[in-house]
């Protein structure tokens, strides 16, 4: 579900090479593939990001005990990495998203 609210905003935007990545990709060759080096956004793509970043870290804390959350630790880097996109852009991430983060890094923490 959440593959296609993606490919729908991907399309919405008129965004024709979207790719997605797994873990196995670093974040610089993502960049690199990308292009995403120095980004800037519109101010819809930016509302649309904080849209999914706010729904989806909602629904992952909500639906984790802090137990299990290391079970999200692919979404989690997914979400650091669109985070990280609005931040380069000049945008804030949704305060749900770092409380998510947070909890995760606890969770995780040896």
């Amino acid at each position: 579900m959440l593959l296609d609210l993606l490919r729908g905003a991907a399309s919405y935007l008129s965004i024709s090479n979207l790719q997605f990545y797994t873990d196995k990709d670093t974040l610089d060759t993502a960049q690199t593939r990308l292009g995403t080096h120095n980004m800037t956004i519109n101010h819809t793509t930016a509302n649309l990001l904080t849209d999914l970043l706010r729904e989806l870290s909602s629904e992952l804390d909500l639906h984790y005990d802090d137990v299990d959350l290391h079970a999200c630790g692919s979404t989690i880097k997914t979400l650091e990495r669109a985070a990280k996109v609005m931040t380069d852009a000049g945008y804030e991430a949704p305060e749900v998203y770092h409380h998510l983060v947070d909890r995760f890094e606890r969770a995780t923490r040896p």
